[in-house]
């Protein structure tokens, strides 16, 4: 999966490239937790504001910030479960099946989605769908 942000994208050039010095490095994560300090006070502010209308602003924007994190979390959970072969990874019990099936009809998913986003294969969703069945 390649990077989706800007931010992303430098760090990872700038990773990649081993003669930049390390202090570019260091600048690029000073930045972005700045960044990210900046981010928490403003929705601090709106929800100390009093106003109900930027209260319930503020945390729509903070939930749509912790489910952007925890997919960038799952994201990268991912990644590092694909690089065991499939048949080297542990098996999901009866009951983590139905809760990845579960969430699955909540998100929307397609079986392609839920199979990358649980490391197993498109034909093995399918597989629990049919068992769910009978």
């Amino acid at each position: 999966m390649r990077p989706s942000s800007h931010a992303e994208r430098v760090f990872v050039s700038i990773a990649k490239n081993r003669h930049l010095n390390a202090f570019a490095l260091c600048a690029l994560r000073k930045a972005t937790e700045l960044l990210g300090y900046a981010t928490g006070l403003r929705l601090a502010e709106l929800r100390d504001s009093g106003e109900p209308l930027q209260i319930c602003f503020s945390r729509v924007e903070e939930n749509a910030l912790h489910a952007r994190l925890y997919r960038e979390a799952a994201d990268i959970l991912a990644e590092r479960w694909q690089k065991l072969p499939e048949r080297r990874r542990p098996h999901y019990t009866p009951e983590q099946r139905y809760r990845i099936l579960r969430l699955q009809d909540l998100l929307v998913l397609s079986n392609r989605e839920t199979a990358r986003l649980f490391s197993v294969s498109a034909n093995t969703i399918a597989r629990w769908h049919e068992e769910t069945l009978t």
